[in-house]
C-alpha cells in the first residue's frame, strides 16, 4: 500500500478484533507518495511504525491537523515521527 490514508480506509477493528496498521520505514507526505493529512482514525485501529528516526509522517501542507481523532477510542499511535508546519496561505 503506498498510503498510509489507504490502509486506514481497508482496515476496521472491534474490541474481539483490534486492528495495529504496521506502517513501513519512510517519510510520508502529500509530495513524496500522495499522503493525504489529516489521517482519520478509527476506534480499535492503531497504526505502529518501524521507528521515529526512520518513519517520518511530513505534514508541512496540511492545513489543520496531522491526525484526526474525534469520537474515536482503543487505538495508539507509536514508532512515527511528526513533521507539521502551519498553514500559511
Amino acid at each position: 500500500m503506498r498510503t498510509i490514508t489507504f490502509a486506514l480506509a481497508m482496515v476496521e477493528g472491534c474490541e474481539a478484533n483490534p486492528v495495529k496498521t504496521h506502517v513501513a520505514l519512510g517519510k510520508y507526505s502529500s509530495t513524496s507518495n500522495g499522503e493525504v493529512f489529516p489521517l482519520k482514525m478509527k476506534s480499535w485501529v492503531s497504526l505502529v511504525g518501524e521507528a521515529p528516526e526512520t518513519t517520518i509522517l511530513n505534514a508541512k501542507n496540511a492545513a489543520y491537523h496531522v491526525i484526526y481523532c474525534k469520537d474515536v477510542s482503543h487505538l495508539a499511535i507509536e514508532g512515527l515521527r511528526f513533521i507539521y508546519r502551519s498553514y500559511q496561505p
